[in-house]
């Protein structure tokens, strides 16, 4: 659903701009889009109706927030709000599409155990609260074989206000699912191969990377260099000798890209939109020498997904 958090942002500029009646039609055409979506979808009657109640329901609460008269703020706070949906509305219909192809699945709105501080549009996770909360969720669900559909990009303030964790950082939303369930191994899928030694596309001397160790990660995301579209920013293990989900800020490309490990001997990313390429990332270097969310669990291991399918 490439493009909708920028459709969402631009309804609130909209609102900032007091063209009420403007935001409200295209707070409705949000909706629209994803009941097309749930419509080609083809579930079954009853599965459709319930899917369908759902997202009108949450296309209720986001026309709340655009209402056609009267006066509105629209500052850091709506922002968040605003932007949140589109998470939330393609969680419900990526979970519809998991069950009609035979795997149990719900969604789950990642503010109901992410817990933030209340810097709104950049706001920075209280991980280990959030751990706490978040294994009452999620522990169950997977202990029952039911995959998690978990949206990234948001949280909510101690007192329930919804928070974003800044753009781009569905990739730093899964670090965190990863750091909650103590997972084995955290696979990141988006529109790139993988991590270069320069960028591909001006560099014909530009190498993919199998194996990373946390080292070199390091000495890379000092020198701001620049992977295909990407950058990656991990942290090294923690005094218990393990991967923990901190992050380190992107000075580079004029933005700010947010990235994490997870927790566990080692994680791996997955990059690609047919492939499973992998960069190993390691404790040690082979020289001795460095998105929708879907949780699930095997007899031995827990598994923690990335789809970045036009995520924030």
């Amino acid at each position: 659903m490439k493009g909708v958090t920028d459709h969402l942002l631009s309804i609130a500029c909209t609102l900032s701009d007091g063209e009420l009646a403007h935001a409200r039609r295209q707070a409705e055409l949000v909706l629209d889009l994803h009941l097309v979506v749930l419509h080609d979808l083809q579930l079954s009657e009853d599965h459709d109706l319930r899917v369908r109640r759902e997202l009108k329901l949450l296309g209720r609460d986001l026309l709340h927030e655009v209402p056609a008269h009267g006066s509105v703020t629209a500052g850091a706070e709506r922002f968040d709000r605003l932007a949140s949906f589109g998470e939330r509305f393609s969680a419900r219909l990526f979970a519809a599409a998991l069950e009609k192809s035979g795997v149990p699945a719900v969604p789950v709105t990642s503010s109901d155990f992410v817990l933030t501080c209340d810097t709104f549009r950049d706001a920075q996770p209280h991980l280990e609260q959030t751990k706490q909360r978040g294994r009452d969720v999620l522990l169950p669900l997977l202990e029952a074989g039911v995959v998690s559909v978990v949206t990234g990009f948001i949280g909510a303030t101690p007192d329930g206000r919804i928070t974003t964790l800044g753009r781009n950082s569905s990739d730093f939303s899964g670090a965190i699912i990863a750091h909650v369930v103590d997972a084995d191994e955290l696979v990141i899928w988006t529109d790139v191969d993988g991590i270069y030694t320069a960028n591909p596309n001006e560099s014909a001397e530009a190498r993919l990377l199998h194996e990373l160790s946390y080292d070199e990660a390091h000495a890379l995301a000092a020198s701001a260099r620049k992977f295909s579209t990407r950058k990656c920013f991990l942290s090294p293990p923690n005094r218990n000798g393990r991967l923990g989900p901190q992050y380190l800020q992107s000075a580079g490309a004029g933005h700010t890209d947010w990235f994490a490990a997870s927790t566990g001997a080692s994680c791996y990313c997955s990059y690609g939109k047919s492939s499973a390429r992998r960069c190993r990332l390691s404790s040690q270097s082979q020289n001795g020498g460095d998105g929708n969310m879907q949780s699930k669990q095997s007899a031995s291991s827990t598994e923690v997904r990335v789809e970045n399918a036009g995520a924030p």
